[in-house]
């Protein structure tokens, strides 16, 4: 009956069937084809563990702590996704002070102690955020920035927001690559 074999030269997918198959694999450098057995729920199982296992959580006490139920930072295989941070110093738990300058430099004082706990650095930064009370302190935070990020300019996406935490006038957020 037509419909009813299985295999790929049929067209139907036997490695989506629930049961274990036999699958074949090409080695041409042994000249043998070695044979393994593919279980698709085995599978998910070792993923999800690996997936487990790569996610690491980021924590230092250089840099504030969360003001609330989330991470500093997520490590996850050979990325590291940074929260936002805002001026706080982690010394005193307040603002340094309220030009946005000062501010961008204690955000990139932060960020930067934040990677260093990942194992990394702002060279190995691939995209940042930049959160604005306003728009029009964009040239000031820009300047510090760009002194921040030198050779490696990653992408950058900057956006005014409403209101930020605890009334700050910048926030960054970043993700960095290993």
């Amino acid at each position: 009956e037509e419909g009813n074999e299985e295999g790929p030269e049929k067209g139907v997918s036997w490695l989506s069937d629930r049961t274990s198959k036999p699958a074949t694999l090409e080695l041409p450098l042994f000249g043998f084809r070695p044979v393994f057995w593919y279980n698709p729920r085995f599978a998910r199982i070792i993923l999800k563990r690996n997936l487990r296992q790569m996610k690491q959580v980021i924590s230092t006490e250089s840099a504030p702590g969360a003001i609330g139920p989330y991470s500093q930072a997520i490590k996850a295989g050979n990325m590291i996704f940074c929260s936002g941070q805002i001026p706080i110093d982690p010394a005193t738990g307040e603002f340094v002070s309220k030009d946005v300058k000062e501010q961008t430099e204690q955000v990139f004082k932060n960020l930067t102690a934040v990677l260093e706990a990942a194992g990394a650095g702002l060279a190995d930064v691939v995209k940042t955020t930049v959160f604005l009370a306003d728009m029009g302190e964009f040239a000031a935070m820009n300047d510090v920035y760009s002194r921040y990020f030198v050779d490696n300019k990653p992408a950058r996406a900057t956006v005014q927001a409403a209101r930020l935490p605890r009334d700050a006038r910048v926030e960054i957020e970043c993700i960095a690559v290993l």
